[in-house]
């Protein structure tokens, strides 16, 4: 009796979180796409190949990221299904603090080392200029990614995934038009689509900051007397965290210099093809985890290991079934895919 009552009271948990946590992945990575076909059709193939070099300093800026800031939410999930409110505020706070200094630094060591990071990712003269003129504002401005990361996840872990749902529409929506406006409208090329990647993705943040003050029942201050102390836990919880990234990371580098030396400019475009169809799957998976975590955190908090299986058992099978969906779509219509990205 007990099992199936945790069964029925985690499937509704599941259901809360993971409608507003799918559709978030979902228009984030919908997103995502748009802005590469977009991209794609208004500049030059070569400027997707260029957003799609990005990739893995995207990754290594997003395991930061996690090291520092999203591993806290998983300590504070703890925290609050222990009903322990300090400890979720200093958690947080020390995430938050930390964050921005790591995305200040990324920010200098970006400029300083700028030729050797772009040497290290593409030596193809046709994307150098594509990508070094993406890769200049994304990492400068690093910390806002970061931070908007950190703080949807904030909000999910409260019990409010609906606010970070509508962040992320908010954010689309902003992307979308202003993508339009600078390539399309004003002919900035992809530094343009740089730019409004940066300012949707700002407004996305400033909603959430301006909405969590007026549900949180405890402060978040960077600056805490327990800081020390917390930014260890909170890099120990999320070092586990990082290792996929970081896989991913060194497996994307390695595909595009292996693509670029093979294949040149026309195969790496192929490639950021194949890559935005990926983004598709990770929609789901990335949906489903967020929802775990938070549910899971809480579970954890409560000591309630039972439930935790059985939120891990439903949660494969759901990633599984809309797996096999996506490559389903891909297998069936190919040649209607490759055209909308301009490949024709």
């Amino acid at each position: 009796m007990e099992s199936k009552r945790n069964s029925y009271l985690i499937s509704k948990a599941m259901r809360n979180f993971l409608i507003a946590s799918i559709l978030t992945m979902a228009v984030q990575q919908l997103n995502i796409i748009v802005d590469g076909i977009i991209v794609s059709n208004l500049v030059n193939p070569d400027a997707l190949s260029a957003i799609n070099l990005y990739q893995p300093i995207s990754l290594a800026i997003m395991s930061l990221c996690t090291l520092f800031g999203i591993g806290a939410t998983i300590r504070a999930t703890r925290a609050i299904g222990e009903r322990d409110m300090p400890k979720v505020e200093g958690i947080l706070s020390t995430a938050i603090g930390s964050v921005i200094v790591v995305g200040v630094v990324i920010a200098v060591l970006g400029a300083l080392f700028q030729d050797s990071l772009v040497s290290l990712i593409s030596s193809n003269e046709r994307l150098l200029p594509y990508f070094t003129s993406y890769m200049q504002i994304m990492v400068f401005f690093s910390v806002v990614t970061m931070l908007n990361a950190l703080y949807s996840q904030i909000v999910s872990v409260n019990g409010f995934p609906k606010l970070v749902t509508f962040a992320i529409i908010l954010s689309a929506v902003f992307n979308l038009l202003l993508d339009l406006l600078f390539v399309g409208v004003l002919g900035m090329g992809i530094a343009g689509s740089a730019w409004a990647t940066i300012i949707s993705v700002s407004a996305g943040l400033v909603y959430l900051i301006y909405k969590l003050r007026g549900i949180l029942t405890y402060r978040l201050n960077p600056i805490v007397k327990s800081s020390v102390q917390n930014l260890k836990g909170n890099m120990i919880q999320g070092l586990p965290l990082i290792i996929s990234n970081l896989v991913l990371m060194l497996m994307f580098w390695m595909l595009n210099t292996i693509v670029q030396d093979k294949q040149g400019a026309d195969g790496m475009f192929v490639l950021a093809i194949c890559n935005n169809l990926l983004a598709l799957g990770m929609m789901f998976s990335s949906g489903v985890g967020s929802a775990v975590m938070s549910i899971g955190g809480f579970l954890v908090g409560q000591h309630d290991m039972q439930g935790l299986r059985i939120l891990v058992q439903k949660s494969v099978k759901l990633v599984l079934v809309c797996l096999m969906v996506v490559v389903g779509v891909i297998e069936i219509f190919p040649d209607v895919i490759s055209n909308i990205f301009g490949a024709n």
